[in-house]
């Protein structure tokens, strides 16, 4: 059995769970937040079995064992998970190509793998992500996965890509009274989800990308 499939289908449980509450499992029903809800599935599995070892430019994908492929290889996606652009060039712009639900997550986990590496160069290396967030000094990882779980809690039911983003900066104003805005910006920033860009609502087959940041991303971010 594939560990990273088990998590990642285990995960679609938690994400229907937690957006729109407990008793509302439908609110990931548009074609965006359906996407998501794969990609948050494939970050789950990336996070759960990150190694001491790995480095923001070890290659991973999900799903890799069942087709007899390596570890690095890239499972069911189209590149493995890597935040080299080099390697995984995805964008949001991508979306405009396929809405496929896995191909849409392939976007969102990819800019939540970016966000992993980002907030582990800033904090370091979680040595037990078990003991969860308990302060800084738990860890990137560990406060990475405390912001994508408590920004499902507070996005709305059926976010699109946009929304969710929004959601992540406000997970990290509500638990670090947004030390972190600058650093999410940029990080989304370069995969398309700018402060330029846009989509009409969560069931849009397309959207714009942009690659700017707000100039002062935690007022923007308070203000909204």
């Amino acid at each position: 059995m594939d560990g990273l499939i088990v998590i990642h289908e285990y995960t679609h449980g938690i994400s229907n769970r937690l957006t729109g509450g407990p008793s509302n499992a439908g609110a990931l029903g548009a074609v965006q937040s359906g996407g998501m809800g794969a990609g948050w599935s494939d970050f789950l599995s990336l996070m759960l079995t990150q190694k001491p070892s790995d480095t923001s430019t070890t290659s991973g994908g999900v799903g890799t064992s069942s087709p007899g492929q390596s570890s690095s290889g890239v499972g069911i996606g189209r590149f493995p998970y890597n935040t080299n652009m080099a390697v995984n060039p995805l964008t949001i712009g991508s979306y405009n190509s396929t809405q496929a639900v896995h191909c849409t997550g392939e976007v969102w986990c990819s800019a939540l793998w970016d966000l992993n590496w980002a907030l582990i160069g800033r904090y370091g290396q979680t040595t037990d992500l078990s003991a969860g967030y308990t302060g800084v000094a738990s860890g990137g990882s560990a406060m990475t996965l405390r912001l994508v779980l408590d920004a499902m809690k507070i996005q709305p039911a059926n976010p699109s890509l946009f929304q969710a983003r929004h959601a992540e900066l406000q997970a990290d104003l509500n638990l670090t009274g947004g030390a972190n805005q600058g650093l999410i910006w940029q990080t989304f920033a370069r995969r398309g989800f700018g402060f330029s860009a846009s989509t009409a609502s969560s069931s849009a087959s397309t959207v714009v990308e942009a690659f700017d940041v707000p100039q002062r991303s935690l007022r923007w971010s308070r203000r909204r």
